[in-house]
């Protein structure tokens, strides 16, 4: 799974790539970031074994907004 962190002003915008399966999504802090990545998963039906190995890139991100989303997917990664 491969993880697309854009950031411009205060909003974030989240694209989750999953072979052709694309979800896009905006939020307001990177804290809201689970309900994002949940909302995706159980909307594509797809299995959580993907948040393993995920790639991620970031785009004018601040350092504690990759942090939190790091922590986050792996931290769920960790737990399956």
């Amino acid at each position: 799974m491969k993880i697309v962190v854009e950031q411009n002003n205060k909003r974030i915008k989240i694209t989750f790539q999953q072979n052709s399966v694309v979800g896009s999504y905006e939020i307001a802090k990177a804290e809201d970031f689970l309900g994002v990545l949940d909302r995706f998963i159980k909307k594509r039906k797809i299995n959580f074994t993907v948040l393993k190995n995920p790639e991620f890139e970031f785009s004018n991100a601040g350092f504690l907004t990759e942090r939190v989303i790091k922590a986050i997917v792996l931290g769920l990664g960790f737990h399956i």
